[in-house]
């Protein structure tokens, strides 16, 4: 429901398929890199997927949305991740998918 009209229905499968933004990579500074190395990741990660974009640079995070259906190369983009992720000065990373709240919220958004 979006300003009292039904706006969309469907399974979270679905619905995370239809509206989603994707997949959410993220990654964690060490404690000696306070801000660098985001345009060097934003290489290596458009490299494997041109049209990933960069969804926030705040404190200790770096983020990206990376699109639906490059989940393909996901595989040889994990291991150029680990190649430089110590040399760029991360600590780690972990990936997610769209939420269910993100995909409401987005939904919402357009209805307004």
């Amino acid at each position: 429901m979006s300003a009292g009209k039904l706006a969309c229905v469907g399974s979270p499968v679905f619905l995370k398929n239809r509206y989603g933004a994707g997949y959410h990579l993220t990654f964690a500074r060490t404690s000696t890199n306070a801000d660098g190395g985001a345009e060097a990741m934003h290489a290596i990660i458009c490299a494997a997927l041109p049209t990933a974009t960069l969804a926030s640079n705040v404190g200790a995070e770096l983020s990206f949305t990376l699109p639906a259906d490059g989940t393909a190369k996901f595989a040889d983009l994990f291991r150029e991740l680990d190649t430089h992720l110590d040399r760029l000065g991360f600590a780690s990373y972990g990936i997610s998918c769209t939420t269910l709240e993100e995909v409401f919220l987005s939904i919402a958004k357009v209805r307004l």
